[in-house]
């Protein structure tokens, strides 16, 4: 009785419909977490449907690793105490202010979920982050100490709460290693609103590197029905540097992003802002709008993400249109500064996915007056353990 007294609930969850084993699907997928005092878990119960025979999937419960593999996550701690320590998946994580990372989560498939670990100090005066995207290799490692230097002098109402943070962040995989320096004032007004003002500086070592400054916002509804996050800064960014690099997608297409790393030329001096909803933790529609002095016009970048709603066949389909001066200039019409692209990825074996990239752009056919459709096709193996 006194275990139940101090024993916090939680709960998340999910929709998902999809093809398996020549038979669709239905997925309901329950998330509750449970913690007990300092120590917590978050479960991942599937649900699973089919829709020609409304038999739920018993291969699903049928061993002892079935069973285990529902635990979604273990804690330590609380998020803003003293120490708090997380293992497995690791969602919606972001470093610092999100210069570098930003809202990056290491298990794009469900089904094959990475387990990593996340440990946070926050002794009041100063602290640290630590992350490790997956333990099964040397991914991505980072770490982010920081001081919260009023705090040293005096213990001022909101004032106190300034941080200032130093990053190193490195993906090995990849061979990139990030430097950042950032500073905020996170104000977080009520449960579910969170407004932050900051600044960062970041650096890609052999690359390039960009500052910024601006303001982050987040509303987030109970159990995770809706999450509204907003982020509108003045950025200045060298040839060879992509702010927020480490982000939602990045688990599914980190060598595109690196080879556009290296494309990126010219130096940039304007402002960005972008608006995401998450429904339920598994469907995410939004995107971001780039104005820079130097191009004379702006960048729309509109997503619609599916990769957690399907569960062997996730898939993101991506609006870019380079030329978007008023809202008028939006248009899903042929013209040669807009691309769409699909990236989906399926599972063909236990750990092994086939991933295609689709990508449509247009050009002007001078003969027959009008713009033609361009499309390159990409596909890769990968293998996930």
């Amino acid at each position: 009785m006194f275990l139940l007294l101090l024993a916090q609930f939680g709960f998340d969850g999910g929709l998902g419909f999809f093809n398996m084993e020549d038979a669709w699907w239905v997925s309901v997928r329950l998330a509750p977490e449970v913690g007990i005092g300092p120590v917590g878990f978050g479960l991942d119960i599937p649900i699973r449907v089919n829709v020609q025979t409304w038999e739920l999937r018993g291969e699903d419960w049928d061993s002892p690793a079935d069973w285990v593999g529902k635990i979604r996550y273990i804690r330590l701690g609380y998020e803003h105490s003293p120490f708090y320590l997380r293992g497995g998946v690791l969602d919606h994580l972001t470093m610092g202010y999100g210069f570098i990372m930003d809202n990056y989560n290491n298990s794009i498939d469900e089904n094959e979920r990475r387990i990593g670990l996340l440990l946070k100090s926050d002794l009041k005066r100063f602290g640290a982050d630590f992350v490790w995207s997956n333990l099964a290799s040397v991914d991505i490692v980072g770490i982010r100490p920081y001081i919260r230097p009023i705090k040293f002098f005096a213990d001022i109402p909101i004032i106190s709460n300034v941080d200032v943070g130093f990053t190193w962040m490195r993906d090995f995989d990849m061979d990139l290693t990030f430097l950042g320096l950032d500073a905020g004032l996170p104000l977080n007004l009520t449960s579910m609103l969170s407004i932050t003002p900051c600044a960062s500086i970041a650096k890609i070592l052999t690359y390039g590197g960009g500052k910024a400054y601006g303001i982050r916002a987040s509303i987030s509804l109970p159990i995770q029905i809706l999450k509204l996050s907003f982020k509108f800064e003045r950025r200045d960014i060298t040839s060879q540097f992509i702010p927020s690099y480490f982000d939602a997608f990045y688990e599914v297409n980190k060598e595109e992003k690196k080879e556009t790393l290296k494309a990126t030329d010219n130096p940039v001096h304007g402002w960005f802002g972008d608006l995401y909803a998450t429904l339920m933790e598994n469907l995410t529609v939004g995107g971001g709008y780039e104005w820079y002095d130097e191009w004379e016009t702006g960048k729309l970048h509109l997503v619609l993400d599916a990769t957690r709603a399907f569960e062997n066949l996730p898939f993101k389909l991506i609006y870019d249109n380079n030329s978007v001066s008023s809202l008028s200039d939006i248009t899903f019409e042929n013209d040669e500064d807009i691309m769409y692209t699909l990236i989906a990825r399926y599972r063909v074996l236990p750990h092994v996915y086939v991933t295609l990239t689709v990508q449509q752009t247009y050009a002007y056919n001078d003969s027959i007056d009008t713009y033609e459709p361009l499309r390159t096709f990409g596909v890769s193996g990968d293998i996930d353990f």
